[in-house]
């Protein structure tokens, strides 16, 4: 009789003891938390989860690192000693636009004063596309300008929207508001960032090859002379040799003139043309404003001769060409 009760008890203890081992190596992926306290589980995720620092809820900033390709060299012209020589002329690819056209450029002379000349930041302001192409043909008949000199020309900055007519590039972005400024504000048409844009950039590329003077931006159609940074007295001598006032406007939020005049420390002239003046054509642009873009470039020499007017132009009219 004891007998029976011992093995019965026996057997009893071992069916328990062979259940709790099994219990405790049941793996978790089959459904031991139906067997465990769910406290356990919770208290379990506390313990591993790490802790929270006051650095860690500040939100972290987005970096944007720009790589700034090396100029593209696709034409250099050997320099001669001959005085009626024409300049040393190299011409480069600082960019590519949004829809991949070349944005170019052409650099006269290799003397110590840097210019940098541009136009068509805005796609439809197109009477400085015209005003620069002459000025680099004047400086390819005039070589003696270039002593001493380095002119850099960007006759197209934002070929996407020449291509439209539009102020804005393909991505509909004002480039003159996405350069890296502390007045900067990001948007849809500033950029989500600064530098956003490939066209941005290839001017950024195109200030550090140039590392200019001075920098000179044709716009439309305000019809004055702004300047930004230690621009004034230049303004005023390109004043002289035009018709266009000196006028303030102010530095915009993420513009050329707030990063080359302000940031920078460059002397920046925006040339406002008066609009639609390039109905006038190219040779009427030239025998109206020519001689300022003349008298930015030899900065700070008042010219006399050099500074006259082309009494070669035909200008009879409304320009129609393409």
């Amino acid at each position: 009789m004891l007998r029976h009760i011992c093995s019965g008890l026996f057997l009893r203890m071992f069916i328990l003891l062979a259940v709790a081992i099994v219990i405790a190596a049941w793996p978790d992926s089959v459904g031991r938390q139906g067997f465990l306290p769910k406290r356990r589980v919770v208290m379990k995720k506390i313990i591993r989860k790490p802790e929270t620092t006051l650095s860690a809820l500040q939100p972290k900033k987005r970096t944007h690192h720009i790589r700034l390709k090396p100029l593209i060299v696709i034409q250099h012209q050997p320099d001669s000693k001959a005085e009626d020589a024409p300049p040393l002329i190299q011409q480069y690819v600082v960019g590519e636009s949004n829809e991949r056209r070349p944005i170019e450029c052409l650099v006269f002379g290799e003397g110590e004063d840097g210019i940098l000349v541009m136009a068509t930041i805005h796609g439809d302001e197109i009477a400085g596309t015209l005003l620069v192409r002459q000025l680099e043909r004047h400086l390819r008949a005039h070589p003696k300008l270039l002593a001493g000199r380095r002119v850099m020309l960007l006759p197209v900055v934002n070929p996407d929207g020449r291509e439209r007519n539009s102020r804005y590039n393909a991505n509909g972005v004002d480039l003159n508001r996405n350069f890296k400024t502390v007045n900067r504000q990001n948007s849809r048409r500033h950029g989500f960032f600064a530098l956003s844009e490939p066209e941005t950039r290839a001017i950024v590329r195109a200030i550090r090859q140039c590392d200019p003077n001075r920098v000179i931006t044709l716009h439309q159609p305000l019809a004055c002379i702004d300047y930004d940074g230690p621009g004034r007295d230049l303004a005023q001598h390109i004043a002289t040799c035009c018709n266009l006032p000196v006028r303030k406007l102010g530095a915009m939020p993420g513009s050329l003139g707030s990063y080359a005049g302000i940031e920078l420390g460059i002397p920046t002239i925006t040339l406002e043309l008066p609009g639609e003046v390039e109905r006038l054509g190219p040779r009427y642009l030239w025998d109206q404003y020519g001689n300022a873009l003349i008298a930015s470039v030899m900065y700070p020499t008042f010219v006399d001769v050099v500074c006259v007017q082309d009494k070669k132009s035909d200008y009879n009219g409304f320009w129609g060409g393409p």
